[in-house]
């Protein structure tokens, strides 16, 4: 779970590093990254729809918490304002999201 909730954030940050270059109109966006995020985003949800229904509500919220953090952030994308928030500031924001996420999986597990 953890490799699959750090993959989904991996191909955020490429999606954004691609918007954030086509933004500075350095060439045409390419939705390759973004159109992987997305794939690993729904298998985030699948995986928390199989936790949900096996009883372990810690390892859905967490599964959950992940695709909705990285999903805004994909949505949140498409604003050229958005993007140019300091990648320090978005790191941050995806290594709280991470911590989090491991946190709940801890709880889950334990």
């Amino acid at each position: 779970m953890m490799a699959m909730q750090s993959t989904a954030g991996i191909l955020v940050v490429h999606a954004r590093l691609d918007a954030r270059i086509a933004l500075r109109g350095a060439g045409p966006a390419t939705h390759r990254f973004r159109r992987a995020a997305q794939v690993a985003l729904i298998a985030l949800a699948c995986a928390a729809v199989a936790a949900a229904i096996l009883v372990r509500g810690w390892i859905a919220l967490a599964l959950l918490l992940a695709v909705t953090g990285y999903w805004n952030d994909l949505h949140g994308q498409r604003d050229p304002a958005t993007l140019q928030i300091p990648l320090k500031k978005v790191g941050q924001r995806a290594l709280a999201l991470s911590s989090l996420f491991a946190g709940l999986l801890i709880l889950g597990f334990w």
